[in-house]
């Protein structure tokens, strides 16, 4: 029943998105043969497909159940592409790529006055949020969660720690 309550009391929400937008594109391939001149395996393109990730996902999601969320504007027009090749029989993937892996640090002086708002951070470790945008995120939100991700593109060092508090992580 708590979580019910809680859930009907999102519709009254708003939330304030903080993030980097990526774009996660999926080639599905299938192998055609080896080369008996090379030691390379030869793929095909079967099909492929895209799907906003990042914040961009976060804001999707709780758009379900939130009454309003935004994405703060300096983030909207500047995604990370991350490309995955998949082979399509056994759905493993074959070996990712990313053309941007990394974007400038977002300039968040002109931002609205967070002292009120709930602040959501998808922090994937891009370059979007450095340590001064961080302390001020933590010095500003009025309620703050947290969701930092080490990967391959960050080389697992972006740590949470960054932030000197959360509310939810």
């Amino acid at each position: 029943d708590n979580i019910i309550q809680w859930i009907e009391k999102a519709h009254d929400l708003t939330v304030l998105l903080i993030g980097e937008r990526i774009i996660d594109q999926y080639i599905y391939v299938r192998q055609a043969m080896k080369s008996p001149k090379e030691n390379v395996i030869t793929y095909v393109e079967h099909t492929a497909e895209s799907y906003p990730g990042g914040i961009a996902a976060i804001k999707n999601h709780l758009d379900e159940f939130v009454g309003r969320t935004e994405i703060i504007r300096d983030i909207k027009d500047r995604p990370i592409v991350k490309v995955r090749y998949i082979e399509k029989s056994f759905n493993s993937k074959l070996f990712s790529y990313c053309p941007n892996p990394t974007i400038g640090v977002v300039d968040l002086s002109n931002v609205k006055d967070l002292s009120d708002s709930m602040v959501l951070v998808g922090d994937y470790g891009h370059g979007l949020i450095d340590q001064k945008a961080a302390d001020m995120i933590v010095d500003s939100s009025a309620w703050l969660a947290l969701m930092v991700q080490a990967n391959s593109l960050n080389w697992g060092f972006n740590r949470i720690s960054k932030y000197d508090r959360a509310d939810y992580v």
